[in-house]
């Protein structure tokens, strides 16, 4: 089965509808909600930010069969604000009066509900760390790798998805090693080239921690959108970046008065 798994939109309609596009036009992806047998994963974060919340959640939903909370979620359906900078919190409370109550409802449903993480065989799906979702700790890099993930024994044969943090990464403990000084992987960098680019990769073993890239809010210095697909047959690993009208967001954003660091950090991937 091919799993196609996006994480923090963060109501970023424009990056959305181009990520959705490219997993149909690039690999022919057939969701299971559309009678088709491909999967299509959502980790997390589909608000806050940017302007298009409801447009963002109902495109996901209407596509996903498996839905993770966020922390940006839980906040937009209520949830408190204490663990969020000034500019993420002002983004918050605007969500909150734009949402549908369906909307907001759906998104209170997974927090109320502990929808941290999904089980799949053995696959884990995590907005955060697969050890303790629900602390939203980020995945920075082979320290929180392993004390995320690799350091329970019983993580030793699954693959794990996570988002988060904005930055994708590829962590993988080879066959036969349980030691946090076994475990490889680092950053997959993207070129900020305007060009789609893709990095495919093997998995020779039974154990991977994959970061997802962020569909609406790149932060590794790439403004490019992205996604990862995992094909559980044949074990290959995709991430994919390409570019998007970010200016379309922008505008949109500023038309609505949004805070302009916002708005300039999607140009540079911050």
């Amino acid at each position: 089965m091919r799993y196609f798994i996006k994480t923090d939109d963060h109501a970023n309609l424009e990056a959305l509808e181009t990520v959705v596009g490219d997993m149909r036009t690039s690999f022919g992806a057939k969701f299971l909600k559309e009678g088709g047998k491909d999967r299509l994963v959502n980790l997390g974060d589909v608000v806050g930010y940017m302007p298009y919340p409801n447009e963002c959640m109902d495109l996901t939903f209407s596509l996903t069969d498996e839905n993770i909370v966020g922390n940006h979620d839980i906040a937009a359906s209520g949830g408190s604000l204490q663990d969020f900078n000034q500019r993420a919190a002002e983004s918050i409370l605007w969500t909150r009066n734009e949402l549908r109550l369906d909307n907001r409802r759906k998104l209170w449903t997974l927090g109320a509900t502990g929808k941290y993480t999904i089980r799949d065989g053995n696959m884990i799906f995590a907005h955060s760390t697969p050890i303790d979702p629900q602390d939203m700790v980020y995945v920075e890099n082979k320290l929180r790798a392993y004390a995320g993930f690799f350091r329970e024994e019983a993580n030793h044969n699954k693959f794990a998805f996570v988002g988060h943090i904005h930055v994708p990464q590829l962590y993988k403990l080879p066959s036969g090693k349980t030691e946090y000084d076994d475990i490889v992987g680092k950053r997959v960098v993207a070129i900020d080239d305007g060009k789609r680019e893709v990095f495919t990769t093997r998995i020779d073993g039974n154990n991977f921690l994959a970061v997802v890239p962020s569909v609406g809010q790149p932060r590794d210095g790439c403004s490019k959108t992205g996604y990862v697909v995992f094909d559980s047959d044949d074990k290959t690993l995709s991430f994919v970046r390409l570019p998007y009208d970010i200016e379309k967001t922008q505008r949109k954003m500023t038309e609505l008065g949004f805070d302009q660091r916002l708005i300039d950090r999607l140009a540079i991937g911050r």
